[in-house]
């Protein structure tokens, strides 16, 4: 399957872009997290959430085709 991610903030400077199209197998989050993690070896010491089409997601949520994952590192409002 063909997902988006985008990425964000220090996130763009450790992957090199703020999105990309990945093709894989994977359908939950923790496998998409882990491939991408061996893909770019720095995100292992980044603090980061992923959210899936926009809402905030648990490791074992499941992603389907065309669905868009985001990295998002911390960040505070007010």
């Amino acid at each position: 399957m063909n997902i988006e991610v985008a990425y964000f903030g220090m996130l763009t400077d450790e992957t090199g872009c703020q999105a990309e199209m990945v093709q894989t197998s994977y359908a939950r989050v923790q496998e998409l997290n882990l491939f991408l993690q061996s893909k770019y070896m720095g995100l292992k010491k980044l603090n980061y959430r992923i959210a899936v089409n926009d809402k905030f997601v648990q490791n074992d949520h499941q992603f389907q085709e065309g669905d868009k994952i985001s990295f998002l590192p911390p960040f505070a409002g007010g």
